[in-house]
């Protein structure tokens, strides 16, 4: 700290910057009153004007062998060791948060501060299997399920917080080997339903021979409703029906027809079957084969 005269005003000066207080009067300046102590002839020195500049209180002081000048200043200054206790507060770092240091605020008379980038946090719990996101923020964390809670829901939490599913063990093809996957129980599925298990015969019907002609037709696919749909008897317990399948969820074939009584046979996509009567049975009975497959 530095205190000095500039003018009429005194000042104080630190690193932070000065302080100027006017006062109110004239002083001489240093040639000035070096000039009054040389000014007697005899040039005694116990006559010489001998000047001091001071401070008291909140005044400033000259005093000389003609006694003491004051001059009151218009407000109070600080002592050294105050101006040294002053916190230099020239820097304010606020609303820090934990998270990846990306810089460092240093100044002298301060602690050093962090500056730390924001972070989200992702978790989940390996046993209920719920994930967890924090944002920047803090806030409270959203969630998300990765398995279902409702109740028909087959999916469980793994050990690693996935969705898994635990198929019950089977015997599909009937071998007396349980499938304890789903992939096992689809190859075997796919075994029954390759081949067997999606051919089977319609009722048996009865069509007209007695008359020879051309472009005669019948719907193989009602006649199999028909008859599915409402059997004569039934086992105790079971449906009214017999479950059936679309007419186009269906391929229709003729294994075999007595080339004797039936010619220039054909069927369509709905299962309607042309045909002509070229002669009739001999023991007034002829075979005709129908097969029915899934697509």
């Amino acid at each position: 700290t530095a205190v000095g005269l500039t003018g009429t005003s005194i000042t104080v000066t630190d690193a932070g910057g000065t302080l100027s207080q006017d006062l109110d009067g004239t002083f001489a300046t240093d040639a000035e009153l070096a000039a009054l102590n040389t000014d007697d002839a005899d040039a005694d020195p116990t006559n010489e004007l001998n000047t001091a500049v001071g401070l008291t209180g909140t005044s400033i002081t000259v005093t000389d062998a003609g006694g003491t000048l004051s001059q009151d200043l218009d407000g109070t200054f600080a002592t050294d060791a105050e101006l040294a206790a002053v916190a230099d507060d020239d820097v304010s770092v606020t609303n820090t948060v934990a998270g990846n240091r990306i810089a460092t605020i240093s100044e002298a008379g301060i602690t050093a501060v962090d500056i730390n980038e924001t972070v989200t946090s992702l978790s989940q719990n390996t046993t209920t299997g719920v994930i967890s996101y924090t944002d920047e923020d803090g806030g409270t964390p959203e969630t998300a399920n990765v398995v279902s809670t409702d109740v028909n829901n087959e999916l469980t939490v793994g050990a690693d917080g996935g969705a898994s599913f635990e198929m019950a063990d089977i015997d599909v093809d009937g071998d007396g080997a349980t499938e304890a996957t789903v992939d096992a129980a689809m190859t075997d599925i796919t075994k029954v339903t390759a081949t067997a298990g999606r051919i089977f015969y319609p009722p048996s019907i009865a069509i007209d021979a007695s008359t020879n002609g051309n472009g005669f037709t019948v719907n193989l696919y009602t006649q199999y409703t028909a008859q599915f749909g409402s059997p004569t008897v039934a086992s105790t317990g079971a449906p009214s029906a017999v479950p059936t399948y679309g007419a186009t969820d269906l391929y229709y074939y003729v294994t075999y027809a007595d080339p004797t009584v039936f010619d220039n046979m054909s069927i369509d996509a709905s299962g309607v079957l042309t045909y002509d009567i070229i002669g009739q049975p001999a023991d007034y009975n002829a075979l005709i084969n129908v097969v029915f497959v899934v697509k």
